[in-house]
C-alpha cells in the first residue's frame, strides 16, 4: 500500500522562454537608450585572438574615457568558469585602464575568455552586489566587449611553488607543487551475485581495463609534445589535452591479462620535446603485482541491511601487503558518499591484509538502495627527481556492489493537494523537498482533491530536491500529490 509521503509546496508554470530569455537578452545587449555616447574599449593586451601567451601575463584594458573604479568581469577557460576570487584588479590612476592579474597564473593550455558587462539595469537584480563598466557620467560601456586568448603549455611563474594541503583525517602538510610524470593501471569489477564479479560495463578508454600514461606540467615547466617508450622497446605518442598542461596516453585492454600483457611492470621512459623547465627524459618503474578480483562475502546480507544496527562488510582475502591500502564507501543514488573509510596515511586506515569494515548504525537509512566499493590500491612508487619534477606508479583494482537497507516507509503525512490553473499546451513543474535520497516517489494526478489518484511518473531522489513536469489539462482542473512508492 502506498504511503503519501510528502506534502505539496509549490506549483508553478514553467516558464521556458519569457521572464529569463528576456532577462538574459538585456544582460547581454550592447546599448540602451542613454543621453550620450557611451565609453568603448579601445585595446586589449593580450589581444583578442593572441595564442601561445605566458600564463603570468596581466590583462589590461584600456578604455576611451576615464571609467568609475567598479568592474564586472566574467572569465571563462575553456569549458569552465575561472575562479574570479583570484583574480587581482587594479585601475590607473586616470582610470582609463584597468589591469587583471590571476593569482597563482591563468590556466595553462587553455582558451581564456573573457566578458565586460555594461552597467545595465537588469544586472544587479540578477546578480546583487555586482555593478558593471560605466563612465564617470553614468554612460553604460558600449561596443565589442568580449574577446579570448589561449594560453601556452606550462609557463608563468618563476619555480617550483608550495600549497598548504588538509586531508581527509585534518592533517596538514606543506607540498611542493612540481610537474609530475605519473604511471597507472586500473581494473574495474561489479559484483552481481555472491559469486559473480563481472567487468564493469563499458569499451575502450571507458572500459574496466585501463592504462594511463600521464605528464602534468607546473609552471614554468614548458613542452610541445612527447612520446612514451614501453618495456618492450616500442614508442607511442602523447596526446596534447587541449583544456590543461597535460600530456597523456589513455589506453585500454579487453581483460585482465592483455592488460598486464600489453602494460607489464618495469620501466618506461616518457620523451619530451621543446621541453624547457623539466627533464627530457624522464624514466617510471611500474611495479610488477598480482591483481586481485575484490569479491564480497556477505554479499546476500547487504541485500537486506538492518540500518538501525551496525553492519559489516567483509570481503576475500586480497593476498596484499600492509604497504598496499585499501579505500572502501558508500553511495547514494545521486554519488554523494555517505561513509568512506579513512584515507590512507590517516588512523584507522585499511591496508591490504584487511578483510573487514564496519558501517555504524543510523548511516543507512530504511528502504534505501545504496552502491558500496572496494577499491586496492598496489605497488605504489613515489620519486622526488630534482626540485622540479616528481614521479609515481601504482595500480588499482575496485569492485562495486548494491547495498539495500530494510524497514518500512516513514510515517504517513495528509496530503496537501493544489489545483493547478488550465494553460493549453504549457508545463507545470511540481517541486517538494525529498526525505531520504535514492528513494523512488511517485507524482500522481486527480481531477478532484478526494482522487481517485492515477499515476504520472516516478522518480528516484537523487538529493533533497525533487521535481516532477506535467502537462497542463486542456480542460478542467487538476490536482497533484507526491507518494512514496
Amino acid at each position: 500500500m502506498k504511503t503519501v509521503l510528502m506534502v505539496l509546496l509549490s506549483s508553478q508554470i514553467f516558464a521556458r522562454f519569457v521572464g529569463l530569455t528576456l532577462a538574459l537578452a538585456c544582460l547581454l545587449g550592447k546599448a540602451t537608450a542613454q543621453e550620450s555616447g557611451g565609453p568603448t574599449l579601445l585595446s586589449v593586451q593580450p589581444e583578442n585572438g593572441a595564442t601561445q601567451v605566458d600564463p603570468s601575463v596581466a590583462v589590461t584594458f584600456t578604455f576611451s574615457a576615464p571609467m568609475k573604479r567598479q568592474q564586472s568581469v566574467m572569465w571563462l577557460a575553456g569549458t569552465g568558469m575561472i575562479d574570479e576570487t583570484k583574480v587581482i584588479y587594479s585601475w590607473s590612476a586616470d582610470g582609463k585602464t584597468l589591469t587583471a592579474s590571476m593569482g597563482g597564473g591563468w590556466p595553462a593550455n587553455r582558451e581564456i575568455q573573457w566578458v565586460l558587462m555594461p552597467s545595465i539595469e537588469p544586472l544587479p537584480p540578477f546578480f546583487p552586489g555586482v555593478t558593471g563598466f560605466e563612465d564617470l557620467q553614468g554612460n553604460m560601456l558600449e561596443g565589442d566587449t568580449e574577446g579570448r586568448f589561449q594560453t601556452r603549455i606550462g609557463g608563468g611563474g618563476t619555480g617550483p611553488r608550495t600549497e598548504v594541503v588538509t586531508n581527509s583525517c585534518g592533517q596538514t602538510f606543506t607540498n611542493t607543487v612540481k610537474s609530475t610524470f605519473t604511471l597507472s593501471r586500473r581494473v574495474s569489477y561489479t559484483q552481481a551475485g555472491p559469486d559473480s564479479v563481472v567487468p564493469k560495463a563499458g569499451s575502450g578508454e571507458d572500459g574496466p581495463f585501463g592504462f594511463l600514461a600521464m605528464v602534468m606540467l607546473e609552471a614554468p615547466a614548458v613542452a610541445t609534445n612527447g612520446a612514451l617508450r614501453m618495456p618492450s622497446g616500442q614508442t607511442q605518442p602523447l596526446m596534447s589535452f587541449p583544456m590543461s598542461p597535460m600530456l597523456f596516453l589513455n589506453d585500454s585492454a579487453t581483460n585482465l591479462n592483455s592488460l598486464t600483457t600489453l602494460f607489464p611492470g618495469g620501466t618506461y621512459g616518457f620523451t619530451l620535446q621543446g621541453a624547457s623547465g623539466v627533464p627530457a627524459v624522464v624514466n617510471v618503474s611500474l611495479a610488477e603485482v598480482t591483481i586481485p578480483v575484490i569479491r564480497v562475502l556477505n554479499y546476500a546480507a547487504a541485500q537486506s541491511v538492518d540500518g538501525t544496527k551496525d553492519f559489516v562488510v567483509t570481503w576475500a582475502p586480497l593476498g596484499a601487503t600492509s604497504k598496499d591500502s585499501v579505500y572502501l564507501d558508500v553511495r547514494d543514488a545521486a554519488g554523494n558518499v555517505l561513509l568512506a573509510s579513512p584515507d590512507s596515511g590517516c588512523p584507522g586506515a585499511l591496508d591490504g591484509t584487511s578483510a573487514s569494515f564496519k558501517i555504524p548504525a543510523g548511516v543507512l537509512k530504511p528502504g534505501v538502495s545504496y552502491i558500496g566499493h572496494i577499491k586496492l590500491t598496489l605497488g605504489v612508487t613515489q620519486t622526488e627527481v630534482d626540485a622540479t619534477t616528481r614521479i609515481s606508479s601504482f595500480t588499482y583494482t575496485g569492485t562495486g556492489f548494491p547495498m539495500v537497507t530494510t524497514g518500512g516507509r516513514l510515517p504517513p503525512a495528509t496530503p496537501t493537494v493544489l489545483g493547478t490553473p488550465q494553460f493549453e499546451g504549457a508545463s507545470i513543474v511540481i517541486g517538494c523537498t525529498a526525505t531520504v535520497s535514492g528513494r523512488t516517489y511517485g507524482l500522481e494526478s486527480s481531477a478532484t482533491p478526494a482522487g481517485p489518484w492515477s499515476g504520472v511518473a516516478d522518480k528516484v531522489a537523487t538529493g533533497t530536491s525533487l521535481q516532477f513536469e506535467a502537462p497542463v489539462p486542456v480542460v478542467g482542473p487538476q490536482f497533484f500529490r507526491v507518494v512514496d512508492r
